[in-house]
């Protein structure tokens, strides 16, 4: 789960980079939160920043989660050769010997 206040700063860092000579405070300005009930409360006044920054959010949400890595679901080519250059070598049958091992390996990572 994203910590919000961390990814908002990490947005308008990143934005910031883009406007070095920008104020932050009229970049980033925000409606009041005061005024509760408007549906507005913690928007950017500027729509163009508002839709960065929920384009931002969908992204980090849908992005591969820390301590994982997006593989094929089939092994490639180039993790057999490295098998077949090293101690868990098999000769020809590399493939055959590593493919179910990897299959499971995937079909465990899928099970939610």
């Amino acid at each position: 789960m994203m910590d919000i206040q961390k990814e908002r700063a990490a947005f308008e860092e990143f934005e910031f980079t883009k406007r070095p000579f920008a104020s932050r405070k009229v970049l980033f300005q925000k409606y009041d939160t005061a005024r509760i009930g408007d549906g507005n409360e913690g928007k950017y006044y500027c729509a163009e920043m508002q839709e960065k920054w929920e384009i931002w959010q969908h992204l980090k949400a849908s992005a591969v989660p820390e301590g994982f890595v997006l593989v094929p679901k089939e092994i490639p080519d180039h993790v057999v050769q490295r098998l077949e250059n090293s101690l868990y070598h098999w000769g020809d049958l590399t493939r055959d010997y590593f493919t179910p091992i990897y299959e499971m390996m995937i079909e465990a990572a899928e099970v939610k």
